[in-house]
């Protein structure tokens, strides 16, 4: 196994799952991977402590579908410095998440100082834990976020600043309002978002002249199928957050962010942007 690349532990039942003495021979024996892929699996139990393994090549890490307190023991049990791109899917409440960040981000190692390629497939937390959660992503280039599992409270973070490299960004399940209201903001701050991918019916869903400034502001532009999205789901739960989109924002917005700048700031800025021409 020690040449071995890719490794992918998904979809076992729980007696199907490896020992935490399996799991960690597994990787202690797979020095050479560069992509590692752990979705509603891993160790069975985490009865059997050990130190943590150094996955020197590992570049790619999935996590996804697991509790979170399985997915803070494997990030605590494995030290990959040469980490790259992150995948998180969890099916989490805010306190649990709030968990995950304190942990997880609180490492002395810094885990995620170099990844480059976040995607956010499900991941529920509040402002002050998105800001905590992006001050590690340093170097992120580029985020791809389903707001249909992702709480609103990212816009937020990315709109105070936050991933400071980022220059790419797709999404699914954003109105083109929210979007146009980020670009301005983060050209007016110097940190322009220059690719944009949006899905394709949030796209249809949207004002062709909002659309059009939309892609004037960027400089790449393309919309895409999400071939995971399941139609009846997702329109159910779009109505839902249609209807609680403007009481999140309303919530999520009321704080300071480290400078001071409060949301009444930014909330007049975006009045100005209206008036510039998006009727």
């Amino acid at each position: 196994m020690r040449e071995l690349k890719l490794l992918t532990l998904a979809y076992h039942a729980q007696a199907d799952r490896p020992s935490t003495k399996t799991f960690a021979r597994i990787l202690s024996e797979s020095p050479s991977l560069t992509s590692l892929a752990i979705e509603s699996s891993g160790p069975a139990d985490w009865e059997w402590g050990f130190e943590p393994i150094l996955l020197g090549d590992l570049q790619e890490l999935a996590l996804a579908e697991m509790p979170i307190t399985d997915a803070i023991k494997i990030m605590e049990h494995i030290l990959c410095p040469k980490l790259k791109s992150l995948r998180l899917d969890f099916e989490a409440d805010f306190d649990e998440i709030r968990l995950f960040i304190d942990v997880v981000c609180g490492k002395r190692e810094a885990p995620f100082r170099n990844v480059e390629f976040l995607r956010l497939d499900g991941f529920s937390c509040l402002p002050k834990e998105a800001v905590s959660l992006f001050k590690e992503f340093r170097n992120v280039q580029s985020l791809q976020v389903n707001f249909y599992y992702v709480h609103q409270s990212i816009m937020s973070a990315l709109r105070k600043g936050l991933l400071p490299s980022l220059h790419t960004l797709k999404t699914v399940g954003l109105n083109l309002e929210t979007i146009w209201r980020l670009l301005k903001i983060r050209r007016d701050i110097g940190l322009p978002i220059k690719k944009l991918c949006l899905e394709q019916e949030d796209v249809l869903d949207g004002d062709e002249k909002l659309l059009n400034l939309i892609k004037d502001s960027v400089e790449e532009f393309e919309v895409f199928v999400d071939s995971d999205m399941e139609d009846e789901d997702n329109d159910s739960e779009d109505e839902d957050n249609d209807s609680d989109d403007e009481d999140d924002w309303q919530d999520e917005d009321d704080w300071d962010d480290e400078d001071g700048n409060s949301v009444d700031e930014e909330d007049s800025e975006w009045e100005d942007y209206q008036s510039d021409g998006v009727d």
